[in-house]
């Protein structure tokens, strides 16, 4: 009986250790894959084009972008929080875009106030508000050009999406924006230095913003 205790130990024992055996060449293994996966992402940053993963991957980051934007402006607007904080975001804000050439429509942010602005102007638009506060809203995003090759070397998409757009005051909360909005997202292959080594690597960057406008010039919501 003693015997028979002490044998049924050892194949529980021997099970046990071959299953933990098998957990972590499976782990290795998934390790191994994750690995092998994250530099062929690498490399495609790298690569003179991209592959279609990597622009899906963009297109997505894209759309994280245009989220981020929605905060940024948020913090960037409350008069409230510290010029530090402010001016943090609204360097955000602009490296969020390729570069101020870019072309931001302004009724976002003022009502009845239709004028074209660079993302560089945007951020100063934000601190010369009337309100104390603005609150952007984004939602229903959707790809309405996925990203594709152009011949002056970049990659262009766009997105359009729900915008709404509210400016906070001492005695009122006013709607400044309720549209559906469109902009152009780009991959562009930019020069970095790291440390000694110099790469050119690509990144995505949001473009052009504008409300979106149906044949009869209505704005379309």
């Amino acid at each position: 009986m003693k015997r028979t205790a002490l044998h049924i130990v050892f194949i529980y024992t021997s099970v046990f250790l071959m299953m933990a055996a098998q957990c972590s060449e499976q782990n290795k293994n998934l390790a191994n894959r994750k690995s092998v996966a994250a530099l062929k992402l690498k490399n495609s940053f790298e690569s003179d084009s991209l592959a279609e993963q990597t622009k899906i991957a963009f297109e997505e980051r894209a759309i994280q972008k245009l989220y981020d934007f929605a905060d940024y402006v948020n913090i960037c607007s409350e008069k409230k929080l510290e010029k530090t904080f402010r001016d943090q975001s609204a360097e955000m804000i602009t490296g969020l875009f390729l570069n101020d050439s870019v072309a931001i429509n302004s009724i976002f942010i003022n009502k009845n106030k239709d004028q074209i602005l660079s993302p560089g102007n945007f951020v100063e638009s934000l601190s010369g508000s009337k309100y104390n506060s603005l609150i952007i809203k984004i939602s229903d995003v959707e790809t309405v050009e996925h990203l594709h090759l152009t011949p002056d070397g970049l990659y262009i998409g766009r997105l359009n999406f729900n915008l709404q757009t509210s400016g906070i005051t001492d005695n009122d909360t006013l709607s400044i924006c309720n549209s559906r909005i469109t902009v152009k997202i780009i991959a562009a292959r930019l020069h970095k230095n790291f440390g000694t080594d110099e790469r050119y690597i690509w990144n995505v960057f949001l473009g052009d913003m504008d409300e979106i406008k149906s044949d009869a010039g209505e704005v379309l919501q």
